[in-house]
């Protein structure tokens, strides 16, 4: 049986990248603010400096991570930055950190060719919404 302490206040997926060299080359938060059967449907993403400072601890913290990790925290309004999961991959919102400027494919590349990526680790832009939707299509067989 696996149990939870309830925590209150907004929930973040953040998206880290890590080096093979172990550095944290992003970690680009996002806030969930709609989900639909576990998975985000609006987020917004943003700055918050204890969220993205846990996930960096997180992450530096884990003997040899490379590539991309996605870690849940929770913004509780009595314990502050709650970690409740990582996830060694891409995070079914990571779309959202790459429009904001997270650019993990084009990292692991690099890091393939063993050439130092050119851009810094804070490079990307804050307040990117993004928004998911059903589509249904009917046609009849036969």
């Amino acid at each position: 049986m696996i149990a939870q302490e309830a925590l209150h206040g907004p929930e973040f997926s953040v998206n880290c990248f890590v080096t093979r060299g172990g550095t944290r080359a992003f970690v680009i938060p996002h806030e969930r603010l709609r989900t639909r059967a576990g998975e985000v449907s609006h987020a917004k993403v943003q700055r918050a400096r204890g969220v993205e400072e846990l996930a960096d601890r997180v992450a530096s913290l884990l003997p040899g991570a490379y590539g991309p990790l996605c870690i849940q925290i929770i913004d509780d309004s009595v314990r502050g930055p709650t970690l409740v999961e990582v996830n060694a991959r891409f995070g079914g919102g990571y779309p959202l950190a790459h429009h904001a400027g997270a650019r993990a494919p084009q990292r692991l590349l690099f890091d393939a060719i063993a050439l130092p990526y050119p851009r810094q680790s804070d490079d990307w832009e804050a307040d990117w919404q993004m928004f998911r939707y059903d589509e249904s299509a009917f046609c009849r067989l036969g």
